[in-house]
Parts: C-alpha cells; sequence; structure tokens
C-alpha cells in the first residue's frame, strides 16, 4: 500500500512537471515573438522553426519528464486535499514568470545580432531558433523540483540525453543544407556559439538560483 501511494505520487508530481514545461516553454515562444514585435523588430522565428520547436522539442524533455525518478521524502509530504487543484495561482504564476525568462534568453541571443552584428536576417532568426530549442531542456532539468536545484535531485540520465539529441537536431538544423534551406538557418561562428551559449546559461543560473533552501509547505512532513 505504501509503495501504491508513493508510486501515485510520483505520477501526480511529474505531471505537474509537465505541465509546468510545457506551458513556461511554449509561452516563451509567443513572448519572445510579441516583444521582438512590440520593439519595432521583425519575428525572430520562422513559421517552420515555430513548428519545428513544437512539434519536435517539446516531446524529448517532456517524456525525461515523466520518465523523473522519485524525490527522496516524497511519501512524508502532506497530500494533496481532494478538491484541490492540480495547479493553484503560484504555480501559473511560476510558469508566466519563468517563460518571460526563457523569452528573454532567447531575446538577448537575437537582439545580440540585431543590434551589433549584422541585423535582422536569417542570422538573427537562426540564434533565436537556437537558443529557444536549447533552452527547452534546461527548462526541463528546472522543473524537477520548485525548490532544490537540479544538482541535489537524483540523476535523470533522459534529461541529459534530450539536450544531447536536440543539440545534435540543432546542429544538422544549421549544417545540413537541405535542413538549413527549408528552415530557413545559417551557420554560426565560434563567436556566436559563445552567444549562444551565454543566451542560454544565463536564465538557468537565475532559475537555478532563485529556489530557496527549505521545503516548499506542501512539502513539509505530516504532524
Amino acid at each position: 500500500i505504501v509503495r501504491a501511494v508513493e508510486e501515485g505520487r510520483v505520477i501526480d508530481e511529474n505531471l505537474r512537471k509537465v505541465i509546468r514545461f510545457l506551458f513556461s516553454c511554449n509561452l516563451s515562444e509567443i513572448l519572445a515573438i510579441f516583444v521582438a514585435i512590440l520593439l519595432g523588430f521583425p519575428a525572430p522565428l520562422l513559421p517552420l522553426q515555430i513548428l519545428r520547436v513544437n512539434l519536435v522539442t517539446d516531446i524529448l524533455p517532456a517524456i525525461a519528464l515523466i520518465r523523473d525518478p522519485t524525490q527522496p521524502g516524497i511519501i512524508l509530504r502532506k497530500p494533496r486535499g481532494q478538491g484541490q487543484a492540480l495547479l493553484d495561482w503560484r504555480s501559473g504564476m511560476e510558469m508566466i514568470q519563468e517563460g518571460a525568462l526563457l523569452a528573454a534568453g532567447a531575446l538577448s541571443a537575437y537582439l545580440w545580432v540585431v543590434l551589433f552584428a549584422g541585423g535582422p536576417g536569417p542570422k538573427a532568426t537562426t540564434m533565436a531558433f537556437m537558443a529557444l530549442v536549447l533552452l527547452h531542456p534546461v527548462q526541463a532539468a528546472n522543473c524537477r523540483s520548485r525548490t532544490i536545484p537540479w544538482w541535489r535531485l537524483p540523476r535523470n540520465p533522459l534529461i541529459g540525453l534530450s539536450f544531447v539529441t536536440l543539440a545534435g537536431l540543432q546542429w544538422l538544423s544549421i549544417s545540413w543544407t537541405p535542413l538549413s534551406d527549408l528552415l530557413g538557418t545559417t551557420p554560426l561562428t565560434g563567436k556566436e556559439w559563445l552567444i549562444l551559449a551565454v543566451a542560454v546559461a544565463w536564465p538557468a543560473i537565475l532559475m537555478q538560483l532563485a529556489k530557496r533552501n527549505g521545503r516548499q509547505p506542501s512539502e513539509r512532513r505530516p504532524g
């Protein structure tokens, strides 16, 4: 019985993680496009790039999250109330904040090209496209816990595998001519890869620093 209760809580928890991941990542796409247009720049993503993100990029990190291993002490948490919603206002606000941060990361790569390295064009959209895709597995790692940094959680090799796989697919997207012509991408220089790495890293660092130590009220031990 105890094992069954624990497994039920793991399923419930992982479902919340996937919802948080999908909502925040899809919101980041919308915000990145909206803010760029609001600032007077062309949309940072082309239609086929958006389709690629939605059909390919979301799947692997979501699978990694749904198979996330049990977190320590999950059986000791207070049970969720019978009428309690799957998501509350606090969760919704966290997803909005994370979506905005992910969008800011992608926009930082896009605007660097637009403002300092040649202006709008294939290079700028390539940088935004690459950043958004690589931020997906980063956000998946962040969604594993609301309070605990990812390096203190049980290992989930699927997260790393999703990052490596998506990075490989993205490399093909800019280096394999038939795919790059289809998606409207262009190869990146060493400096641009470095800028891209920074654009992906700084939102990840901020999200981990924002996690406070200790347990959420729902994570306290009963009694």
